[in-house]
């Protein structure tokens, strides 16, 4: 945030919303950086909030066959769904947890699914944590099946570390799975 590309797109932004009618946001926290960093009067920015399309991300039963190849039987199950490219989604965090819990004789399974530049860095993880054969990665699934996996989840985890994007932009995620009853145990960032 220091860097002149930064400085650089941060004023054209600025410009850019200054000169508009009405601008429009997706979370709370992006309005209120709007207003006070970039300086555009309150009257001028509306939140229209991220969405689920609830016909497509409802309450199911859990599909025991995808279960059990996916080797989740018998066990709750840590999930997250979204792609795995960039470091504000701190994956770690659940991998890291499906050790913890399995030290203390849980029998914790993670399940990623979603694919990215992170994926191989987030396996050799889990495989140094000793849970390589407790966390399924999936890589990426069809979109008409992602409804599927996520009822495989007992929690879903959203562990986005604290940087920019991550206080400003709400994941879209998180809403999916609740969507679908699914509890979440999310970050304490604003967005």
């Amino acid at each position: 945030e220091q860097g002149e590309y930064y400085r650089r797109r941060f004023e054209t932004e600025s410009r850019m919303m200054h000169a508009a009618d009405l601008v429009v946001t997706l979370s709370g926290p992006m309005r209120d950086e709007i207003i006070d960093k970039h300086g555009v009067p309150a009257d001028k920015v509306r939140v229209v909030p991220n969405a689920v399309d609830t016909s497509r991300f409802a309450p199911q039963q859990r599909d025991e066959a995808l279960r059990a190849s996916l080797g989740l039987t018998g066990t709750r199950t840590l999930g997250y769904v979204s792609n795995l490219d960039h470091p504000r989604e701190g994956q770690e965090v659940l991998v890291d947890a499906v050790a913890e819990l399995r030290r203390q004789g849980y029998p914790a399974t993670g399940l990623i699914v979603g694919d990215g530049n992170r994926r191989p860095g987030l396996i050799e993880r889990a495989k140094a944590a000793g849970v390589a054969e407790h966390v399924v990665f999936t890589g990426k699934v069809p979109f008409d099946d992602v409804a599927a996996y996520y009822a495989q989840i007992d929690l879903f985890v959203v562990p986005r570390i604290d940087e920019r994007a991550a206080r400003m932009v709400s994941p879209m995620k998180p809403f999916e799975a609740m969507a679908m009853r699914i509890p979440n145990l999310v970050a304490d960032l604003p967005a």
